[in-house]
C-alpha cells in the first residue's frame, strides 16, 4: 500500500480565517465624495475606471484605475471621484489574523495600497465576487473560495515578511510579538513558537528585533520580566516566589539567578533600596513601537 500524509496545521489558532460580510460597487460623478467610518471590519476596494482620492486617518493618496486598497478597522476615510465616471468594486470582511496576513503582503494601515498586481488579478476577482453574489445557491462558498485565492495571490506577489531584510516591517513584528508576551507574562513562551504564530522563523524574528530595538528577543523578554519584577519588589510585599511566578519563572531559584545576572543585585538588596539602572526602559520601548506603527487595537 502506498500512502502519503501532509500535515497542514497543528493548531487551529494560527491561520487566517475570513468572513465575508458584503460586497458591491460604487459609481461616482466628478467631485462626489463617499465617506465611511469602520468599526470591527475591513474593506478592500479596487478602482475600475478613472482615478479617486483616498483620505484616511493615516494614509492619503490617489488610487489609480486598476489599483486596489484596504481600509482598516477603527478608521474613518473618504473617497473623492476625480472624473465623471469613477467606479469602485468592494468587499467588506472580518475574521482572524487578517492584519498579520496583510502584513505578509506588505499591507498596513499607513501603507494600504496593494502594489505589484501587474496582471490585474485582484480587480478581476472583486468583480467576479460581485457577480457571483447575485447567483444562488452556494454563493457564499464560491465567494470565500475566490477571496482566499486573493489573499494567497497578495502574499505571493509581495511577500515582505520572508525577506532577510525586514526593516520595513520590524517595528510592526516586534510590537505584535511583544503584545503577545506581555499578555501572557506569567507563562514561559518559546521564541520558536512565538515566531511560528506570526508566520516567521526564529532567525527572521531575531532580525526584526535587532532592526527595531537593537537586541535579540530573548534578551528583551528577560529584561522586560526583570523590570516588572523590580516594580513588584518595590511596590508590594509579595514573596519572591510569587513574584517569580507573576513574571513567568516557574521557580524562585531560576528567577533569583536571572535577576542577579541582569541587575548585579540580589532580590533582597533591590527590595531594600539598592539602585539599578537598566540599559533601556522596556515599557517606553513598547509604547514607542506601538505608536510608530500607529496600530489601533480594538476595544
Amino acid at each position: 500500500m502506498d500512502s502519503s500524509i501532509v500535515e497542514i496545521a497543528t493548531r487551529k489558532d494560527k491561520n487566517l480565517v475570513l468572513d465575508v460580510l458584503g460586497c458591491g460597487y460604487l459609481n461616482m460623478g466628478n467631485n462626489e465624495v463617499y465617506s465611511k467610518t469602520l468599526k470591527d471590519r475591513f474593506i478592500l476596494f479596487c478602482v475600475t475606471s478613472e482615478n479617486v482620492l483616498f483620505e484616511g486617518n493615516e494614509y492619503n493618496a490617489r488610487i489609480m484605475q486598476g489599483e486596489t486598497c484596504v481600509a482598516f478597522p477603527f478608521q474613518s476615510f473618504q473617497i473623492k471621484a476625480e472624473a465623471k465616471n469613477s467606479t469602485l468594486y468592494w468587499i467588506e470582511f472580518a475574521g482572524f489574523k487578517i492584519d498579520i496576513y496583510l502584513a505578509r503582503g506588505n499591507i498596513y494601515r499607513w501603507n494600504p495600497k496593494i502594489e505589484n498586481d501587474q496582471k490585474g488579478f485582484l480587480p478581476k476577482s472583486l468583480i467576479e465576487i460581485y457577480q457571483r453574489s447575485q447567483k444562488l445557491p452556494n454563493r457564499y462558498c464560491t465567494i470565500l473560495s475566490i477571496f482566499y485565492s486573493m489573499f494567497s495571490y497578495l502574499i505571493e506577489i509581495n511577500n515582505s515578511m520572508f525577506r532577510v531584510d525586514i526593516r520595513n516591517n520590524a517595528a510592526y513584528i516586534v510590537s505584535e510579538t511583544l503584545e503577545k508576551v506581555i499578555d501572557n507574562l506569567t507563562k514561559a513562551i518559546s521564541i520558536d513558537d512565538l515566531a511560528e504564530q506570526f508566520c516567521l522563523n526564529r532567525r527572521q524574528l531575531s532580525q526584526a528585533y535587532r532592526n527595531a530595538i537593537g537586541m535579540t528577543p530573548k534578551k528583551f523578554f528577560i529584561l522586560y520580566r526583570i523590570q516588572k519584577a523590580c516594580n513588584l519588589l518595590r511596590t508590594s510585599d509579595d514573596t519572591i516566589a510569587n513574584i517569580a511566578l507573576k513574571v513567568g519563572y516557574s521557580d524562585q531559584y531560576n528567577f533569583s539567578k536571572a535577576f542577579r545576572k541582569v541587575t548585579g543585585l540580589t532580590t533582597l538588596q533591590y527590595r531594600r533600596g539598592a539602585n539599578w539602572e537598566p540599559e533601556i526602559d522596556c515599557e517606553i520601548v513598547f509604547e514607542k513601537l506601538t505608536n510608530s506603527v500607529r496600530y489601533i487595537h480594538p476595544n
